[in-house]
């Protein structure tokens, strides 16, 4: 018989009833068996259908016998139970019969069945189940999020990371996304490990709690939800707190999540040492790093490392998942950094590096002019000692982007993602703009020699003395097309006094991100050239985009 088509409808077979594609009035095995066999009166059945010739039995009453035997877990010939039918099942048409499909039964056969396994005996219980409820002292409806909250709390942050990779996976909205992390802030601001504030036991008992949720009663004790954990297997703990006034649509979804939030993922645990070590995250854990080099989540670590005899500082915020780099422009150090570090954090939990170039911050001075080439070197060095080989998100402002370029077209497997924040690029520098740069900035480099020991005047001073041959080099140097990259771009720019100037450097930013794929431009409206300063929050979102998608 030739092959069904998918778009014909399901039927009913006319031999055996049962339901499917057919290729015709009857099924295949209902075919197969008219083939085989002469028609007549069924013992069974009574119906004038092919019968086989030893027993007068249809191949409806056959198949139903066989199930008897197969349910009977033994095996035997098929003629008893043939005796015994005295209905038959629906069985469904056109469905793949899986190969090797179990011992067969009856006379072909002879192999003895597996016997069924043996109920669990029934567990008795003998310690009591009855659950130890207790109120948290704090009353959440006070809370003051300028005065009460603590975005460093390393259990807030679990819950975060958590809550980012439960809505990723089930498509939360962003205003669900935002009150789950509204929620999350007000209940674990204050938390201390041991405390009883732990996920509920069961979806059980979750339950109740979003139906208490999102009916939103009015009464006081309407108001008061109910999280209720397990501690091993026997023992219970529980808590009692009094949520925020928030409207009640947004209370529905954001409670809601959390409770779904716990059930899946587990935000709190504080029963034991290896429950308080285990850390959910909303990005996978990276490969590249090394254990013991890097700082305790949410609290920057100091790392002095060595290269070329000078020393370099780096802090790193301990995290996981991929690693985002920091770089600042020129003349600013690790602190330029300082509110986008903590905020950053908050948001991704990944772990967060920042630096000291050369000259800058805590780090070593290195005489002579400021060469792109060592900049490059230093961070390289740096980010290998760190134990940090691949995964980075590499965040360049202003002159940092020329250590940016460098670094990925040397190492494009170590960078997975760039965000670039108004940051200098190689279209800028033709050799009509170099002279203008140089020639703008010559008041500047004089004011600095008067007062060359600040570090900020060494670096301006020691740039400009090799800025023009270096800058023709960099005009020729291109990014690599594997690394994608968001392109920042103030509306005032560096140049904000030369429209001229300020028209070159925004048309550079865009000729740049058309140059590759993977590469987006993104202007920050109402900006200065200090974008983080002006505009954190687009570098946040950008930031973070970058990381979910390449990290």
């Amino acid at each position: 018989m030739g092959k069904i088509s998918d778009s014909k409808l399901a039927a009913s077979c006319s031999g055996c009833f049962s339901w499917g594609q057919l290729p015709g009035r009857f099924c295949r095995g209902c075919y197969t068996y008219g083939q085989l066999h002469e028609a007549g009166r069924c013992v069974g059945c009574r119906r004038e259908v092919p019968v086989d010739g030893k027993h007068g039995y249809c191949r409806l009453c056959r198949a139903q016998a066989t199930w008897a035997i197969k349910a009977s877990g033994k095996a035997s010939v098929i003629e008893p139970y043939l005796r015994q039918v005295t209905c038959q099942q629906l069985f469904f048409a056109n469905l793949q019969r899986p190969r090797n499909g179990g011992p067969r039964v009856g006379k072909a056969g002879r192999r003895v069945l597996k016997p069924p396994p043996l109920p669990e005996p029934h567990r008795v219980i003998t310690t009591s189940t009855q659950l130890t409820l207790f109120t948290v002292t704090r009353d959440f409806r006070r809370f003051d999020r300028q005065l009460h909250a603590d975005l460093t709390n390393p259990w807030l942050i679990r819950a975060q990371q958590a809550a980012r990779a439960l809505g990723e996976a089930r498509g939360w909205s962003r205003w669900i996304t935002g009150d789950v992390n509204r929620a999350l802030v007000i209940v674990l601001s204050g938390y201390r490990e041991g405390e009883g504030l732990t996920p509920p036991f069961s979806v059980a008992s979750a339950t109740p709690l979003i139906g208490m949720v999102a009916g939103c009663p009015p009464s006081d004790e309407g108001r008061r939800i109910l999280f209720v954990r397990t501690h091993r297997s026997t023992s219970f703990q529980g808590s009692v707190m009094t949520r925020p006034r928030l409207p009640c649509r947004r209370i529905r979804g954001a409670m809601s999540g959390i409770v779904l939030l716990a059930v899946t993922a587990g935000v709190v645990t504080a029963c034991s040492d290896e429950e308080s070590s285990a850390h959910t995250s909303a990005f996978p854990a990276s490969a590249s790093a090394t254990p013991g080099t890097h700082g305790t989540a949410g609290v920057a670590k100091l790392h002095m490392i060595e290269n070329e005899g000078h020393r370099l500082a780096f802090h790193v915020t301990g995290g996981s998942g991929p690693v985002i780099v920091l770089d600042a422009g020129g003349g600013e150090d690790s602190s330029y950094w300082k509110d986008v570090v903590r905020k950053l954090h908050t948001a991704t939990g990944a772990e967060i590096i920042t630096y000291d170039r050369a000259g800058l911050g805590q780090s070593e001075a290195v005489a002579g002019p400021w060469q792109v080439e060592s900049a490059v070197s230093d961070l390289t060095t740096g980010l290998r000692k760190l134990g940090v080989t691949r995964d980075v998100i590499l965040v360049s402002h202003s002159q940092a982007g020329e250590i940016a370029t460098y670094l990925t077209k040397q190492n494009p497997g170590l960078v997975s993602g760039s965000v670039l924040v108004d940051a200098s690029l190689p279209p800028l520098y033709t050799d009509e703009e170099i002279a203008r740069i140089v020639a703008a900035n010559q008041p500047a480099v004089d004011a600095a020699k008067k007062e060359p020991s600040k570090p900020q005047n060494k670096q301006l001073i020691s740039t400009a003395e090799s800025y023009a041959p270096m800058h023709k080099a960099y005009h020729r140097v291109s990014w690599p097309d594997t690394v994608p990259a968001t392109v920042i771009v103030s509306e005032k720019t560096p140049f904000d006094g030369s429209p001229e100037d300020a028209q070159r450097w925004r048309d550079a930013a865009a000729t740049f991100a058309r140059q590759g794929p993977n590469r987006a431009l993104v202007t920050a409206t109402g900006s200065s050239h200090d974008v983080p300063k002006d505009r954190p929050a687009l570098v946040l979102k950008e930031i973070e985009k970058m990381a979910t998608t390449q990290g």
